[in-house]
């Protein structure tokens, strides 16, 4: 974001065009004369004036502020349960915008998925009905399929009343090698953003559903 800005000489010009016109004013134009060096002696001050406005709007953005970055933080209580103050001036704006973005409502499944995406992230928001098998009295057409049991209470009902959120791991959190004499691989790390992301779906999930998180296939 920028505003418009004047060179020295511009400024000059302006100053001149707000004088009147007419003989006594004509010296304005005319370099050396002492009106068009009051002019230029003006015009640096205009000048400064200019980078000052141009300051202050870059930081009273939150995405390009770096002097307000306290005051942004604490309007919008940050730390809080699921945020932590960021390290580095980018993770700082980025967590200001995320809470921007949460005053806006989540509600829907592409809400959520939207969410995600804002720490880079892919998700898919589903029902848990959808993930249990049609032979257990679910629809069976997500995948990856949950067994009845793996859903809190065990029942149909259970199952239609949690939110299932299907989580695909960037490559980066994943254990590459097999640990000797176990045969385990694929061992995953969450990030930060992982559990920031899982804490912010847990409290903002309407309050009668259960929240599962699953691996995609």
């Amino acid at each position: 974001m920028s505003t418009p800005s004047l060179t020295i000489t511009e400024h000059v010009g302006a100053l001149a065009s707000n004088l009147p016109t007419g003989r006594l004013w004509s010296p304005k134009l005319k370099p050396g004369t002492n009106l068009s060096l009051l002019l230029n002696g003006m015009a640096p001050t205009f000048s400064r004036m200019d980078q000052y406005i141009q300051t202050f709007v870059e930081e009273s953005f939150p995405l390009t502020t770096t002097a307000y970055l306290h005051e942004w933080e604490e309007a919008l209580g940050i730390p809080d349960d699921c945020f932590r103050v960021g390290t580095t001036i980018a993770e700082r704006q980025l967590i200001i915008k995320i809470k921007l973005t949460l005053m806006g409502g989540v509600s829907t499944e592409q809400d959520f998925v939207d969410l995600a995406a804002l720490f880079g992230l892919v998700v898919s928001v589903n029902s848990g009905i959808e993930h249990l098998p049609s032979g257990s009295g679910g629809e069976g057409t997500k995948l990856p399929a949950i067994a009845l049991g793996s859903f809190t209470g065990g029942t149909v009902k259970a199952a239609r009343f949690t939110m299932v959120v299907v989580e695909t791991y960037p490559a980066e959190v994943v254990f590459p090698w097999t640990f000797e004499n176990t045969g385990l691989t694929g061992l995953l790390f969450a990030t930060d953003g992982q559990t920031i992301l899982r804490c912010l779906i847990k409290k903002l999930a309407p309050a009668n559903v259960a929240v599962q998180f699953v691996e995609a296939p």
